[in-house]
């Protein structure tokens, strides 16, 4: 058997066997990942940014919140017009994550998610511009915030289109992807034509 240093052993009260420092933190990580699971996520985050990280994280892990109906309200008073592509990124990807777990929507929370699609929409045509790219902030790379706003559009049309055929909500059916874009074909050519140099 080989002798461990003694500032390398971690010996617990409650623990049969000695361990390393390194082992007894990898059982106390297995626990917190363990305990973490069985929250029941009643805590509503309180700015965007933590809205995204929380659902990218219960994405990850395969849970919801108790009451997403209840989060995609209180989500919905983060949308603002003048939000950066990054944000409005963020934002889409936590309304897409809560709004596909709710089972079903109240009639104050369709008024309120109509109004929110329905305003999404008008930022993104208010932020494309005549070259076809989509930018909220000129300090920024317009072909990464084309690239934002496209991946937040294809999330926004798919809300959409559930919105009118599964709760027969008063929002425009989607006749073919990315109509929301002003000129679809325009930012299509602009991001090929950025990527190529």
């Amino acid at each position: 058997m080989t002798m461990r240093s003694p500032k390398m052993v971690y010996a617990q009260s409650s623990d049969i066997r000695s361990r390393t420092y390194l082992e007894y933190r990898m059982d106390m990580k297995k626990k917190g990942i363990a305990e973490l699971e069985f929250l029941p996520y009643k805590i509503v985050p309180r700015t965007l940014e933590g809205f995204y990280q929380v659902c990218y994280l219960l994405d990850k892990l395969g849970k919801e919140p108790d009451a997403p109906g209840v989060w995609v309200v209180y989500l919905l008073t983060f949308f603002r017009d003048d939000m950066r592509s990054i944000d409005f990124a963020r934002f889409m990807y936590a309304l897409d994550f809560l709004y596909f777990k709710c089972a079903d929507i109240k009639r104050n929370e369709t008024q309120v998610l109509r109004q929110a699609i329905l305003d999404a929409s008008d930022y993104v045509s208010a932020h494309a511009k005549d070259d076809g790219s989509l930018s909220t902030d000129p300090r920024e790379s317009p072909l990464e915030e084309t690239r934002r706003l496209i991946f937040a559009v294809n999330l926004l049309e798919d809300i959409r289109q559930d919105e009118a055929v599964s709760f027969g909500m008063e929002v425009p059916l989607v006749a073919k992807i990315f109509e929301t874009i002003p000129n679809a074909e325009l930012t299509a050519n602009y991001v090929r034509d950025a990527l190529r140099g």
